[in-house]
This record gives structure tokens, C-alpha cells and sequence, in this order.
């Protein structure tokens, strides 16, 4: 395996050939003292040898060109380390809307009945429909026959899951946005493609967010995009001082993390936005369009991510019993199978409950401030 060196060298080389205003900003700020003093810190706290020193240098410029900006109160705050990036700035600044709509359609997701505080990350891309990958959903959800349903706990008592759109942070720790999920409509069997659809549910005053598009044309590498989830913290990873100096937020709270398309090999979207386990499930966004180029699924520390492609998404959606009318919008079967437009066909419900959900998130893009914040790849499929 490569070294976290080689790993984070490469980021950056890459970094230099396909973006090259930004590199020349990195460059600059590699060469203020503040930065070498950083980078000394660093070093001497992870006791490394003088000829570590590099990557000490690396690790800490890292997160200007790969930030991760924590969602507070609704805000996707431009916090860099030490400085502001114009560069990203300026993108964020100008994909505002597009930004605004898909920090409000992603949420956590969560269950009753598993150890875990949530298992990770899901987005609407229909009315009523949250896509998230199938190796979440399978924790509280499997096949039952031709049908899908959630997991028996003991006895006859099943699991029951939500999706909280809210989980920022600043908020306080009762405060949530949570929709119910009440279906599973689709559940991949097998690993490929990492996808499951989940039907939510609002309450008789409240709207659930608007949904998100898919995009109707693959995307092309070197594209800017966005990455929006809940990262966690992963124990298993033997680099901690670096995860943790690359996510100085905290984990478990909506961040959002800018980045580019770096290609596609045997139908995987691959990108090098920040993320760590508990962004599974997050929507990978296109800055120009607004529209999900892909699914996040898998990453590994300062090396690759993964996305289904959302051709792929759109595919599986069909199965379910869904597709997208031309130009990206939801479309619904009705009983005989035939596309309706849109219009909503007779719902199977399998909890039953009162569900009372808040009406809607707001989200503001703030002025840069000059503090700490963190970039890095570091996930890997939970």
C-alpha cells in the first residue's frame, strides 16, 4: 500500500496539472513562514524525523485545496487553514443556488435497533424518494421473497429508520428534520451497483425538501464538484493525526466538500472530494449544473473516491418501479406499469405512525474567514 505521503504528493501533483489557478495560490501560501511554522508544529507533534518534514508540509496546505466546509446553522461556512482561498471562493460563491438546494435534499441516515449513531448519508431525488447505498440500507432492510423490508429486531418487532436533513453544526442536540422512511422500494442485491432507494414520508403541514436532478450527461473529468454528507470518524485507519488534522471540525455534522471529477473506469465515477466513512451515501454535485453526477460510495484515505454514476442511479430508479421524465424530473408507474407523468400511484406503507417534520433548511454561502479547516480523503465502505 502507498504511504500517506505518496498518497497526499499525488493529490497535489494531480492537483497542479488540472487546476493550475489554484495551484498557484497553494504555492504562494506553501511559502509563508505561517505555514512552515505549521508545518513544524505538525512534525514535531507526530514526532517525526527531519526528513518527514515534507510531509508535514503537504499535510497542512492539503486542506486549501481540498477543504471540508462544516454546514453551521444552515450556513456552508468558506473556512480555510490560516487563509482564504479566492479560488474556491469564487466557485462556491457562484454554484450558491445549486448549492442551496442540495444541502437542504441531504440528510442522515439512521435507524433504531443498530449500535451505530447513524450509518451514513442519503439525498431525495424524487418527491418522496431518498437514495442511499445498499450496504447502508442493508443494516436495517433486506430481501424478504420478491419483497424488501426492514429487519426483524426480536420477535415480530421490525427496524425503523429516518433521514435527519438537519445534523449541523451549532444546532442544538434535539433539534432535527426528520423524515420517516416507510418503504424500502429498491434494495441492490450484491455489491454493484451500491445503490437503494427508501420511500419517506412528511407529515400533514410539512413539505419534504425538493428533490434533486439527475444528470442527463456523464460527467467529465476535471469537472468541479461537490460531495455533501456526514463524515465520521473511523478508528480502523492507521493515519488518525493526519484524518484529524484534515477534519478539525469534528465528525457526525453536514459538511460540504468541494473537489473534481478525476474519471471513470468499469462504471465508477471517480472523485477527489474530502469524505470519510459516514458520506456514503452522499450526493457527488456539479457546481455549473446543480444536478448529482454520482453517488458516493467507497473512498480511501488521500487516494481515490467512488460514485455510481448517476446514469446508473437513473437505471436502478427504473427498477424500482420509477424513471425520470426527459430532462431529469421524477416520473411515477402507475398499477399497469405505464409512466404517468409524475402523478402519484397508490403507496405500499410498511410502519405505521405519526411522522411530524419541520418544512425546510435555508442555507446561506458566508464570506470566507481566515481559520482552520481540513480536506482530505479517508473512507472506506463501512
Amino acid at each position: 500500500m502507498e504511504s500517506i505521503h505518496v498518497r497526499i504528493r499525488s493529490a497535489l501533483d494531480r492537483i497542479a496539472r488540472t487546476d493550475p489557478r489554484l495551484s498557484a495560490e497553494l504555492a504562494e501560501f506553501r511559502a509563508r513562514n505561517v505555514t512552515r511554522m505549521a508545518a513544524a508544529n505538525f512534525a514535531a507533534d507526530l514526532g517525526m524525523r527531519d526528513m518527514e518534514t515534507a510531509l508535514a508540509l503537504d499535510a497542512v496546505t492539503l486542506p486549501l485545496v481540498r477543504p471540508v466546509l462544516p454546514v453551521i446553522m444552515g450556513e456552508a461556512a468558506l473556512h480555510f487553514l490560516n487563509v482564504e482561498s479566492e479560488r474556491w471562493r469564487e466557485r462556491l460563491t457562484k454554484a450558491h443556488d445549486n448549492l442551496m438546494r442540495a444541502v437542504r435534499a441531504t440528510g442522515r441516515i439512521e435507524a433504531v435497533g443498530t449500535d451505530q449513531a447513524w450509518l451514513g448519508t442519503g439525498f431525495l431525488i424524487e418527491n418522496d424518494v431518498v437514495v442511499t447505498n445498499q450496504h447502508i440500507a442493508h443494516k436495517f432492510a433486506d430481501r424478504e421473497g420478491e419483497d424488501f423490508n426492514f429487519r426483524v429486531l426480536a420477535g415480530t418487532e421490525r427496524m425503523t429508520a429516518s433521514i435527519d436533513c438537519l445534523e449541523e453544526f451549532g444546532n442544538d442536540a434535539d433539534e432535527s428534520r426528520t423524515y420517516r422512511v416507510v418503504d424500502i422500494l429498491h434494495l441492490q442485491i450484491g455489491e454493484i451497483p451500491d445503490v437503494a432507494f427508501l420511500q419517506v414520508v412528511p407529515n400533514d403541514t410539512n413539505a419534504l425538501p425538493d428533490s434533486l436532478r439527475l444528470a442527463s450527461a456523464p460527467a467529465a473529468a476535471e469537472d468541479f464538484v461537490a460531495a455533501i454528507g456526514y463524515p465520521s470518524r473511523n478508528d480502523q485507519f492507521a493515519d488518525q493525526k493526519f484524518i484529524e488534522a484534515l477534519f478539525p471540525d469534528g465528525f457526525g455534522k453536514k459538511c460540504l466538500a468541494p473537489g473534481q471529477i478525476t474519471g471513470a473506469a468499469d462504471g465508477v465515477l471517480h472523485h477527489d472530494c474530502s469524505t470519510l466513512s459516514g458520506n456514503s451515501g452522499s450526493p457527488v454535485v456539479s457546481l455549473s449544473s446543480g444536478e448529482v453526477v454520482g453517488l458516493h460510495f467507497r473512498g480511501a484515505n488521500v487516494n481515490k473516491n467512488h460514485a455510481v454514476p448517476a446514469a446508473r442511479v437513473a437505471e436502478q430508479l427504473h427498477l424500482a418501479g420509477r424513471s425520470l421524465r426527459p430532462g431529469g424530473g421524477p416520473a411515477r408507474r402507475n398499477d399497469a406499469g405505464v409512466f404517468a407523468g409524475g402523478a402519484a400511484a397508490p403507496v405500499r406503507v410498511n410502519v405505521p405512525g405519526t411522522v411530524r417534520i419541520p418544512i425546510q433548511v435555508t442555507i446561506t454561502l458566508g464570506e470566507p474567514q481566515v481559520a482552520t479547516a481540513g480536506a482530505g480523503e479517508g473512507e472506506e465502505r463501512e
